[in-house]
């Protein structure tokens, strides 16, 4: 919580406005519930108020950036749109004895609107919910005479968590809120291991546990930084450009090739149900630009409130580098084509001197502010894989309302998933740079579990062995991975690895030769954990008696 927010003297403060001897002005609650992209790609809030004072939309300030929590800079604050929705809550009286207030929150579940969020958010549970309150008079007002009050005028902020959804119906929910100091019920030592399972949240270190790298770059011992995806069954996805198998990624829309920035900032694409693509997905902050401005073809320099808020974009090497370069959205820029459809792009210059430069497509090529005042948003992106969910397409005609970005959860989801096990501990935090190649089976085309993708017709029995050939490896003292074909009736019904290889550092590609036509198979390559992994408290790395 925080001190009332007390704004000058022009507009006097809610402690001197509530003193007076009558009250003019109604009393008016918000609410703002916090999770990461609930209100869409980038953006962590969803806005409403309880309507008792009708069912117009409200206008208010809220922060920009949480870790401004508390702050009387008007500069840390956006103005936005609190929605009414039917709603009642009680319970948030705190007493100076007694157990901690945790508060009970009913909300109309109106058009399933709610239903949504519970599917997606698991049920919300662990969402932070604020109740802000003021009077009608300090909320934001188009009327010149009615002043801006910015800062915000407000009560102290409540600020709980969402413990457990109680009811759900089509008429409401109902959940039960409690405070971040509640230890009500929580068993020392904090950490316990059941049934072998992790209990910790994967990739998040700041609800503790696992210091596993929210980017997933990692540096093996003896080996070189590398990204790591692995699916829930601790198998890894390997990027793949070219042909992507059922372990492979490629980038969303081509946004690897440089010709695809700058022609249209992505390329035409299908997606089908499987497919694994890695997006630079805005998370973060937002840090004001106070210009944009083309400096040649293909490239907007943008100017930053701050220098120290631009030194943090860097770039990588090469034309078509994605690993080691940052990227970045522009957001609420006043002339809609200069947002470039919130879609990533590539810092080219970094931001010495308060300044980054980004690769575009020239759809926007005038210039916009002078440095004198903030024009705008730029956030910051996160290399995230995704796995598609519903198969669709995108072309580089969408406009920004109909393109499907990655963040959108009808039809993506997170790829990346710690499959709570030892080995899913064992093949991160021991990984290697190389390794070896099994042929495996993909899809469900596979006639029972004999490794074969499509049996083709018109193999000979003598050439089992000429019939397979795996692309050498790349990586560190290879080995190239050589197996047999068994042919029954003219069709290739199995594999049997002769050699694993050893080198590689992606999964190669299996050609199958001779006289018939039609056979495909896959190999995948199989990772070991030689390095040496410190296992503690629990057997787990990364765990901390906390």
């Amino acid at each position: 919580m925080t001190d009332p927010i007390i704004s000058n003297a022009t507009s006097g403060s809610i402690v001197t406005a509530l003193q007076g001897q009558s009250q003019t002005s109604p009393y008016v609650i918000v609410y703002e519930v916090h999770l990461s992209d609930i209100g869409g790609p980038g953006e962590d809030k969803l806005f409403f108020h309880d309507g008792r004072n009708g069912t117009s939309d409200i206008e208010w300030y809220s922060l920009i950036n949480e870790k401004d929590f508390g702050s009387s800079n008007a500069s840390h604050y956006r103005r936005v749109t609190y929605t009414a929705l039917p709603m009642e809550s009680e319970g948030w009286e705190v007493r100076g004895t007694g157990t901690l207030p945790r508060p009970t929150v009913r909300m109309a579940n109106v058009n399933s609107y709610w239903s949504g969020y519970l599917t997606n958010f698991d049920d919300l549970v662990g969402a932070k919910v604020v109740r802000r309150r003021t009077l009608e008079k300090y909320l934001y007002h188009k009327e010149a005479s009615a002043g801006d009050n910015n800062p915000p005028v407000e009560f102290n902020r409540d600020v709980f968590y969402i413990d457990r959804k109680t009811t759900e119906s089509a008429s409401q929910v109902e959940f039960e809120l409690a405070s971040a100091f509640d230890v009500e019920g929580i068993k020392l030592p904090r950490r316990s291991i059941i049934a072998a399972r992790c209990p910790w949240k994967y990739k998040d270190t700041s609800q503790g546990g696992c210091n596993w790298p929210a980017d997933n770059r990692y540096t093996p011992v003896g080996g070189s930084e590398t990204v790591l995806y692995f699916d829930k069954d601790d198998n890894r996805i390997t990027v793949d450009t070219a042909s992507t198998g059922a372990y492979e990624y490629t980038y969303w829309g081509r946004q690897d090739l440089e010709n695809n920035r700058t022609g249209n900032l992505y390329a035409t694409a299908s997606y089908t149900i499987g497919n694994y693509v890695e997006y630079q997905r805005p998370l973060g902050s937002l840090y004001k630009i106070t210009k944009l401005q083309r400096m040649s073809a293909n490239v907007v320099e943008l100017t930053f409130e701050t220098s120290a808020e631009a030194v943090q974009f860097t770039t990588g090497t090469g034309t078509s580098a994605t690993s080691d370069d940052d990227w970045l959205v522009l957001k609420s820029l006043s002339t809609a084509a200069a947002n470039h459809k919130n879609v990533p792009l590539r810092v080219t210059v970094s931001g010495a001197g308060g300044k980054v430069r980004v690769q575009t497509d020239d759809s926007h090529t005038a210039t916009i502010g002078d440095a004198s005042a903030s024009i705008g948003y730029v956030q910051a992106c996160r290399p995230t894989l995704y796995k598609c969910t519903v198969a669709h397409g995108i072309a580089t005609g969408d406009a920004s309302d109909d393109l499907i970005k990655p963040t959108n959860i009808s039809y993506w989801e997170i790829g990346d998933i710690c499959g709570k096990r030892l080995n899913s501990c064992a093949i991160r935090f021991g990984h290697v740079t190389t390794g070896q190649v099994d042929l495996i089976h993909i899809q469900d085309l596979t006639v029972g579990t004999n490794k074969v993708l499509q049996q083709g017709s018109g193999y000979a029995n003598g050439e089992a062995t000429a019939i397979v050939t795996i692309d050498a490896p790349t990586g560190d003292d290879p080995v190239t991975a050589t197996a047999t074909a068994q042919v029954v009736g003219g069709k290739v019904i199995s594999f049997a690895m002769v050699n694993k290889g050893r080198g590689y550092e992606a999964n190669p590609t299996v050609t199958l030769g001779g006289t018939g036509s039609g056979a495909v198979a896959e190999a995948k390559v199989r990772y070991q954990t030689t390095d040496n992994v410190n296992l503690p408290f629990g057997g787990f790395p990364g765990a901390a008696l906390y």
